[in-house]
């Protein structure tokens, strides 16, 4: 377990008297992939992410239409937690950027090869089927 201190000040007849409070909080260890997979979601859009011949996939689309697009290939860019996985589409760039600390969420983004973003969306792991 791990402690945590707080300090809480008391005001009684104008003299401040520091109050030290204890408690526990259990250490729950959670096993956090290295990697990213899976499928993501917000209202507007669905994202798959998945591993398969040796590259990173990428499957978008756009809900209540038959608009998608498929890439393979992804670069991974390692910065600490962080996971930046890149595909190129003839020089519009898809990006997802991955969290280990926090993997039950993703940004998207695409970017035009003139360099302008057409979208960026924070979507979360979806729970059941997306």
């Amino acid at each position: 377990m791990k402690r945590i201190y707080s300090t809480a000040a008391l005001f009684i007849f104008g003299l401040a008297t520091p109050l030290f409070t204890q408690a526990f909080v259990p250490m729950v260890a959670v096993a956090q992939s290295n990697n990213l997979e899976g499928s993501f979601s917000d209202r507007e859009w669905d994202v798959h992410v998945y591993y398969q011949n040796n590259t990173y996939q990428y499957r978008g689309q756009l809900r209540g239409s038959n608009k998608s697009i498929e890439l393979s290939g992804a670069t991974v860019l390692r910065d600490g937690n962080r996971r930046i996985y890149t595909w190129n589409n003839n020089g519009t760039r898809y990006q997802v950027v991955w969290q280990r600390q926090d993997p039950d969420y993703i940004r998207v983004r695409v970017t035009t090869p003139r360099g302008k973003e057409i979208l960026n969306r924070l979507l979360s792991r979806c729970q059941q089927g997306c």
